[in-house]
């Protein structure tokens, strides 16, 4: 559970609260053309008034662990890491990745888990895309993201749109 969360932090630069409430109904998975996630209000996480409910797509390897983790997790459980979804729990899976896995990420003590959105937030910007997509993808609340996501009515930007900026955000180095 610790890695694939830690790979989804990577990958969506969503906040740990964000990622470890999710519900398995919230995975819409398929190709690399067409998986996403969905981050919006469930029983096990609110998005905080600094964040806006979102999809975001999903394509290599992060969306080969989550199929390959969806067949060992029980046919009747909801929550996607039912270890780790209550809100005391985030901070045990911060701790966690904080003191044992980040060094593979990055050998400076003072990098933490919150950094990777900061890190996708520098990846979009190498990569040139646009400021309000770059936010609405990480999950910041403001009026661009929010009119943007009014504009499209709750699916945010074309799917295809926000795919191409996170493959090419993904993969600068």
């Amino acid at each position: 559970e610790l890695k694939l969360i830690a790979m989804l932090s990577i990958h969506t630069g969503a906040r740990l609260k964000d990622t470890c409430g999710l519900r398995i109904m919230e995975l819409h998975l398929s190709t690399d053309e067409d998986s996403f996630l969905e981050y919006k209000h469930n029983r096990n996480r609110k998005i905080s008034k600094e964040s806006v409910e979102r999809q975001v797509p999903l394509f290599g390897d992060v969306l080969s662990e989550l199929k390959s983790y969806l067949t060992s997790v029980g046919a009747e459980e909801k929550n996607l890491f039912p270890r780790y979804c209550g809100s005391r729990q985030t901070n045990n899976v911060s701790s966690a990745l904080n003191k044992k896995h980040l060094d593979i990420i990055n050998e400076d003590p003072r990098f933490k888990m919150h950094g990777l959105r900061d890190t996708l937030s520098s990846k979009f910007m190498a990569t040139n895309v646009r400021n309000d997509l770059a936010g609405y993808l990480i999950g910041w609340r403001n009026p661009t993201t929010v009119g943007m996501q009014k504009e499209y009515q709750k699916g945010g930007y074309p799917h295809g749109q926000m795919l191409t900026a996170l493959r090419a955000a993904h993969s600068v180095k």
